[in-house]
């Protein structure tokens, strides 16, 4: 699910590829984020009392993880964009 690799060395980075690389990691942190969200949210949910198969489980995570990323692209839930602000703004000494 990650597709951000942390441990690359962004030495030789320019100003952009840098900028494109947190993006996409803020946006993969909002995408594991909402997907955890539905995930809880589908196990808090019993199905009448009945225990869910394997195959229901695993489409279940798969659609999960659809929308999670649907979400995470729009950018309608914000939480890429709140901490890119968080990073990007000026220090205030005091």
């Amino acid at each position: 699910m990650l597709y951000v690799n942390p441990v690359s060395p962004l030495l030789n980075l320019t100003t952009g590829e840098n900028e494109a690389k947190r993006t996409a990691a803020l946006q993969e942190f909002e995408h594991l984020f909402l997907y955890s969200l539905l995930r809880e949210m589908h196990q808090s949910v019993s199905v009448t009392g009945e225990k869910k198969g394997q195959e229901m489980q695993l489409f279940e995570e798969m659609l999960d993880d659809a929308l999670a990323g649907e979400m995470a692209r729009s950018g309608q839930v914000g939480i890429a964009r709140q901490i890119e602000q968080q990073l990007t703004a000026p220090r205030v000494r005091g």
